[in-house]
């Protein structure tokens, strides 16, 4: 997706090297042709049919649409001198088509597949982030979970200090639940990722939500079976991981 708030996120990328939270951002520092991985040696092109022989399903049209971004985001990189090769990976391939297209008419994302699901882990809604968070991988589940009963809010002591803990009250499947996520200003805790985890265990779900970290400052999410995830694993020369941690990780060690 090649849009302002993208654009902007990229740009942005710079300062948050040295944020308070930059330890949400691995330093990466590689070189490559522009419009092919430094990490898999792939064009942008194969990259995607990779990815749709993983069973990521998008249309034609979508595909072209994300390589014609992908084109246009790294001139524009390029011609501000900024080293575009970690941009040219599956993790930021699978965000953009996770993440969706932007409508500016009504500020919001269009889904591009229901395959995948990305977000950026600083909110614009902290109160209402989980919510979102939990609706999307419902969205991307094929109907296996079920969310309502959606409930959070902050003490304002909290919410003005920054840190503490925010409640989150949530439905899975006719089942309630409570997450304890770690307040820390606008920043979502990723590890709502692990907790749906041990949910669908506990259940007897055999699929998982499977995750890698996106280079920046979020995480790309997938539905599937085990077996699928080793199988993505072997096409894409890229592991999955069934916790936030685990796919920052990850991240890190191969760049």
């Amino acid at each position: 997706m090649i849009t302002i708030t993208r654009f902007l996120s990229v740009i942005m990328s710079i300062a948050i090297l040295i944020s308070p939270r930059a330890s949400l951002r691995p330093v990466v520092d590689a070189a490559s042709a522009p419009g092919v991985s430094a990490v898999s040696g792939a064009s942008v092109p194969a990259m995607l049919r990779v990815l749709g022989e993983a069973g990521i399903e998008f249309t034609e049209e979508t595909g072209r649409y994300v390589e014609q971004s992908m084109d246009d985001m790294i001139s524009m990189m390029i011609d501000l001198g900024i080293d575009a090769a970690q941009y040219t990976s599956y993790p930021f391939i699978l965000s953009m088509l996770g993440t969706g297209k932007y409508d500016a008419s009504t500020h919001s994302f269009t889904p591009l597949t229901d395959s995948v699901y990305a977000f950026d882990a600083e909110c614009y809604d902290i109160i209402g982030a989980y919510g979102d968070f939990l609706l999307a991988i419902a969205r991307i589940s094929n109907g296996e979970i079920q969310i309502d009963g959606y409930h959070s809010d902050v003490d304002n002591a909290i919410f003005e200090s920054g840190t503490g803990v925010q409640e989150v009250f949530f439905n899975l499947n006719g089942k309630p639940y409570a997450y304890s996520a770690q307040f820390d200003y606008d920043w979502l805790d990723c590890a709502i990722i692990d907790y749906v985890n041990d949910i669908l265990e506990e259940q007897g779900i055999a699929n998982r939500l499977w995750c890698m970290f996106d280079g920046e400052q979020g995480f790309v999410v997938l539905y599937n079976t085990a077996e699928w995830a080793q199988t993505f694993s072997e096409r894409t020369n890229y592991p999955l991981a069934l916790t936030a941690g685990e796919a920052m990780k990850i991240f890190s060690r191969r760049w």
